[in-house]
């Protein structure tokens, strides 16, 4: 039979496993600690939009080759898989989960155009039909980077 003083010790083991679980899982939950996790997510992703811009820009010019270009493009989704992840896991306060869905509904624009980009390197997407199409794909990363913009401008200094 066990003891009182065991059960004791068990349950008030299996509270601070709890708790500190809990604490784990929740993520950054004061404002500045969602704030940074925030920006820090949109920065990054929005330097992976410009980073396929450019690379795009190289390969009209002909100043990369579609292997060099699709692994840049690659690394950059990468990049934006890793900022999508640390907003999907992130508890903000109430007042910055407005700015938290609209970073989240950014970097799924951002997804969506780098993997256009990679398609259309790869020529999925028709690569030789040259520049006007180059211009389409540089739009919509244009258009995800005015998102991640927005989304950043809502999360504030």
């Amino acid at each position: 039979m066990i003891s009182v003083v065991t059960r004791r010790r068990a349950l008030a083991g299996l509270f601070a496993i709890g708790i500190a679980g809990a604490s784990a899982c929740t993520g950054p939950t004061t404002h500045g600690q969602a704030s940074t996790a925030l920006t820090g997510a949109l920065e990054d992703a929005a330097s992976a939009v410009e980073t396929c811009d450019l690379t795009l820009g190289l390969l009209v010019q002909r100043r990369l080759t579609a292997a060099v270009a699709d692994t840049a493009l690659l690394d950059q989704i990468r990049v934006l898989e890793e900022s999508t992840s640390a907003l999907t896991t992130l508890v903000p306060p109430a007042e910055l989960g407005q700015a938290r869905s609209s970073a989240l509904s950014a970097l799924g624009a951002a997804s969506a155009a780098v993997v256009e980009a990679r398609a259309w390197v790869s020529g999925e997407l028709g690569a030789a039909d040259g520049p006007g199409a180059a211009a389409e794909v540089s739009e919509a990363l244009a258009d995800a980077g005015e998102q991640i913009d927005d989304a950043l401008a809502q999360v504030g200094p």
